[in-house]
């Protein structure tokens, strides 16, 4: 609050420690309004990451009802990123809550003004273009330029070395690799670079736990490879 931060968003991690159980923090009334609001005291928006993530769905909730939670737990945004028809079915399910529910509608006008708020102070400065912005000039701002430069940089800069000094990974002939994970991307971009390594996918759910047979299998697989 004192630093002035505009924004924080809410990320789809569970903390059972301190919960109890598997809620993630974006559906959390207790970490984003106890903790977040009354305790740290911030004033600002919150903003969900994609309400699309396994993260914060786990395979039985359904982004209409996960965004709903969302919102009732003391976010201000939702984000959406993945599929129109997606976005089109939250936007008519929580629009009828809206309409059906005064205490729901509340709850919404409140993150609402919120959210007009931050546009008044940070782009009211800035003119009327900034807050009614004309949608057929869109295309030439978005995406911003740099922006691809911006996201190479940002992944270089996430890569966490955890052992030895062999970063870009270059095999030593003969050294046997397993390209194990659960995205389809992931194995094409790997066999680009190492055509001669072996995949080994495993399931991307239930998130929060593993399949037993993973739990068995991947292991197993891993110890006949020099480098996983």
């Amino acid at each position: 609050a004192r630093e002035g931060v505009p924004a924080v968003m809410s990320g789809h991690l569970a903390f059972p420690d301190i919960l109890g159980d598997l809620t993630p923090a974006s559906l959390s009334s207790y970490l984003l309004k106890k903790v977040l609001r009354d305790r740290i005291g911030f004033r600002g928006m919150v903003i969900t990451d994609d309400m699309e993530m396994e993260g914060v769905l786990n395979g039985t909730l359904d982004v209409a009802v996960a965004c709903r939670l969302a919102l009732e737990a003391g976010n201000d945004l939702l984000l959406l990123s993945h599929s129109p028809p997606s976005q089109e079915k939250v936007w008519q399910a929580l629009g009828a809550a809206m309409r059906r529910e005064p205490g729901f509608r509340a709850i919404v006008a409140e993150a609402a003004t919120r959210v007009l708020a931050a546009k008044l102070r940070l782009l009211g400065p800035r003119g009327r273009d900034a807050l009614f912005p004309d949608p057929d000039r869109v295309a030439a701002a978005v995406p911003a330029p740099g922006a691809a430069e911006f996201f190479r940089q940002s992944a270089a800069r996430a890569i966490t070395l955890v052992a030895g000094e062999r970063v870009p990974w270059r095999p030593a002939k003969g050294e046997r690799v397993l390209l194990c994970g659960q995205i389809d991307e992931f194995f094409h971009e790997g066999l680009v670079r190492w055509p001669e390594a072996d995949t080994l996918a495993f399931s991307y759910e239930p998130f929060y736990t593993a399949e037993a047979i993973d739990l068995e299998r991947v292991p197993e697989r891993a110890r006949r490879y020099d480098t996983v």
